[in-house]
Formats: C-alpha cells, structure tokens, sequence
C-alpha cells in the first residue's frame, strides 16, 4: 500500500506508459459494460417478440370499423 500512495504522491505525473495503460483498463470496463448491456437488450427484444406473438387474436374488434 506504501507504494501506491508513493505513486500517486509522485511529483512527475503519469508517463506515457502508464496513461495509456489506465485508458487502454478504462476502454476494457466501457467495452464490457456496453456488451453487458447489448446482451441484455437482445435477450429482453426476443422475449417480448415471444410474449406478443403468444397472445391471441381480441374478440370483437375491428380496427377498420369506424364509429
């Protein structure tokens, strides 16, 4: 832990190395939360495509018909 908090203590900044590296952890997090996301959207699309397509057909109604 004392070598962390001397890295972050440290006077000079981040090196080129060690910017891109945080970006490139930072790119990885983004990425997987966003096929996290994309996963879950599809699953929840096809299960409501399956819930709509299982519901019957209403009695007694006609969309052409006007009043």
């Amino acid at each position: 832990m004392t070598s962390f908090r001397k890295f972050v203590q440290d006077e000079e900044g981040l090196s080129g190395a060690e910017t891109a590296l945080l970006c490139l952890v930072g790119l990885g997090l983004l990425l997987f939360v966003a096929q996290k996301i994309k996963t879950g959207a599809g699953k929840a699309a096809d299960k409501g495509q399956q819930m709509l397509e299982g519901t019957g057909k209403a009695d007694n109604l006609d969309w052409t018909k006007k009043e």
